[in-house]
């Protein structure tokens, strides 16, 4: 099964995105234990101011969606920390915690109960937090645990 994948995605507003899922290999050690693949999740901005309204964020959410109904994998989603548009309200939040939150907000209204975006905040003495989302369908709830527990071995 070939889980790489490259979706392009331009919206109405005339932004082009590209969404990549590319599995996974030799990140990290993974024990025995955890026997689901893991695809890493990219949506980059190719051009456009980077303004998204609510039509591009369940597009998005969409091809995410879509992706997991024909993969049993879980998803790795890391948010950056590149500048982007926030609010007033929201002015305060680092980048990576605006997308995380924005992310979060996105695919759990539009994939609903069968699907689990479980975020992971990662605190680093040199970087400050890491926004990490591990998305799967429910089935892979164990597997996910798993996952993290992996991943919070990287706190410092």
């Amino acid at each position: 099964m070939d889980l790489d994948r490259l979706v392009p995605l331009t919206t109405r507003d005339g932004h082009h995105y590209l969404v990549k899922f590319s599995l996974m290999t030799g990140i990290i050690d993974l024990p025995d234990t955890i026997n689901v693949q893991i695809v890493d999740l990219v949506v980059s901005l190719i051009n456009g101011d980077g303004i998204n309204n609510a039509s591009t964020l369940f597009h998005i959410a969409g091809i995410i969606k879509e992706y997991l109904d024909n993969n049993d994998v879980v998803l790795y989603c890391y948010c950056d920390r590149g500048g982007i548009l926030k609010s007033e309200k929201r002015s305060s939040m680092s980048p990576e915690e605006f997308r995380s939150l924005l992310f979060s907000a996105m695919f759990n209204k539009k994939a609903g109960d069968n699907y689990i975006n479980h975020p992971i905040i990662i605190e680093d003495n040199v970087y400050g937090a890491h926004y990490i989302h591990l998305i799967s369908t429910r089935k892979n709830q164990g597997q996910i645990e798993m996952i993290e527990n992996e991943l919070l071995k990287f706190k410092k």
